[in-house]
């Protein structure tokens, strides 16, 4: 099994305030493309804004071992998340086709119509979850598991 990331709103941390379409891994494949990429300066080149790549870097990984404590500023602002995703949404759509570009990326997953769907969904419900936690007085995070 491999990673998988949700947008998780504060006080929902058991059940999604929507209807997700998709498990968390392609969610999680793409972020993970932006998290662990070591070379900032590429991902900014892409036409990934230093704010975005920031926001989208702060991701809850404590699901992964008992003794790991969540860091202490992993819930952010829905807007602001929200606005992130949806400027990696843009991204991802860019990317689509460019093969030199997804090559750099190193990741098969990027060329397939239907992984490129999931992602899309992955990425409109996310933003569908800030705009719940936006209405309802939320924070969001980004939570690996």
């Amino acid at each position: 099994m491999g990673i998988c990331v949700s947008v998780v709103a504060e006080g929902m941390e058991e059940e999604s305030p929507i209807e997700e379409r998709t498990d968390g891994k392609p969610l999680a494949d793409f972020i993970t493309s932006v998290w662990l990429y070591e070379d900032l300066e590429k991902l900014r080149s892409w036409g990934l804004p230093p704010w975005a790549v920031q926001l989208l870097r702060k991701v809850d990984s404590s699901a992964y071992g008992e003794d790991d404590e969540p860091e202490p500023d992993v819930w952010q602002d829905p807007k602001m998340l929200a606005a992130a995703l949806r400027t990696l949404a843009a991204w991802r759509v860019a990317l689509r086709g460019n093969r030199s570009l997804t090559a750099q990326l190193d990741d098969h997953h990027f060329e397939t119509d239907e992984f490129y769907e999931a992602q899309i969904w992955g990425l409109e419900d996310a933003v569908a979850i800030c705009e719940w936690a936006t209405k309802n007085g939320k924070r969001v995070k980004l939570m690996a598991w």
